[in-house]
C-alpha cells in the first residue's frame, strides 16, 4: 500500500438487480462485519484483473498497482458504510477508474508516456485459434487504444476487455447508458480508422507497395484488425504474465 491518504469513496452506486448468491457481496459484507479473510479474498479474486486494466490507462506497471491498492484501501476504509446496491465488480471498478483518471490530471496531461516499449503481454501469451501476434503490431494497438480519450478508452476497456455491461460502465463513468453506448462507438471509429491507415506510411514504404500490388498492405491491415480483436479480448493477460 502506499503512503498517502486516499481519497473518501463513496458508497452510492445506481440500483441493479442483484443475484441473492453473489459471493462477492457475501464477502463484503463479511467485510464489514470485521472478518478480513473476505476483504483478503475479493483482493485475491480482483487485483491481477484491475491491474491489468489500471495497466492498459495510465501504462505504468508500478503506478497501476499503486491505484489499484490504493482503490482497495478507499473500499476497505468505508466497508462500515457499505450496501450492496450494486455488484462488487462494479464498485471496485468505478474506485479503480476514478484513480486512474485522478492519476491522469495529476500528471497534468491526457495521455501517459508509457513506461516500456512493449505491448501489454508477453512471448508466451496465445490466443485461441490464433498464432502469436508481431510484438510490434501489438505495441502498436496498445499505442492506439493510449491515443484515445480518457473516458472513451475507460469505457472501451470496460465494456470489450472488462465485459461489464453498459450500464454498469455508467455507473463508473458517472455517465448515462447512451453516453458509454456513444464513448464506445466513437473509440471503435477511431480505432478502425487507425487500422485503415495501417501500414508504413513512408515514401519509401508507399513506393515498395505499389511494386508488390497491395497484396502486402492488405495483409498488414488483416493482421492488425485481428491483433486489435485479440488485445481487446486479453482482458487479464497482462496481469497473469505479472
Amino acid at each position: 500500500m502506499t503512503n498517502s491518504a486516499p481519497a473518501e469513496v463513496q458508497i452510492e452506486t445506481t440500483a441493479i438487480q442483484l443475484d441473492s448468491n453473489d459471493s462477492d457481496i457475501e464477502l463484503m459484507l463479511r467485510a464489514k462485519a470485521g472478518d478480513d479473510a473476505g476483504f483478503s479474498e475479493l483482493f485475491e479474486r480482483y487485483s491481477r484483473r484491475l491491474v491489468a486494466y489500471a495497466y492498459r490507462i495510465v501504462r505504468d506497471r508500478w503506478r497501476a498497482e499503486e491505484l489499484v491498492q490504493d482503490a482497495f484501501l478507499q473500499v476497505y476504509r468505508a466497508r462500515d458504510r457499505y450496501t450492496p446496491s450494486a455488484r462488487f465488480s462494479t464498485y471496485i471498478y468505478r474506485v479503480v477508474t476514478n484513480n486512474c483518471l485522478n492519476e491522469i490530471r495529476r500528471l497534468g496531461h491526457e495521455k501517459t508516456v508509457p513506461e516500456e516499449s512493449q505491448p501489454l503481454v508477453d512471448d508466451t501469451t496465445r490466443a485461441p485459434d490464433h498464432a502469436v501476434m508481431d510484438r510490434q503490431i501489438l505495441t502498436r494497438v496498445a499505442d492506439m487504444v493510449l491515443e484515445l480519450p480518457f473516458k472513451q478508452r475507460a469505457a472501451l476497456l470496460l465494456s470489450r476487455v472488462e465485459g461489464l455491461d453498459h450500464r454498469e460502465v455508467a455507473s463508473c463513468l458517472g455517465v448515462s447508458e447512451f453516453a458509454v453506448k456513444s464513448l464506445v462507438f466513437r473509440a471503435t471509429r477511431t480505432l478502425r480508422e487507425g487500422i485503415e491507415r495501417g501500414g508504413d506510411g513512408s515514401a519509401k514504404a508507399r513506393t515498395k507497395r505499389r511494386s508488390r500490388g497491395e497484396s502486402d498492405a492488405k495483409e498488414a491491415k488483416v493482421a492488425l484488425s485481428e491483433a486489435t480483436q485479440i488485445w481487446l479480448g486479453m482482458g487479464q493477460v497482462a496481469a497473469e504474465a505479472h
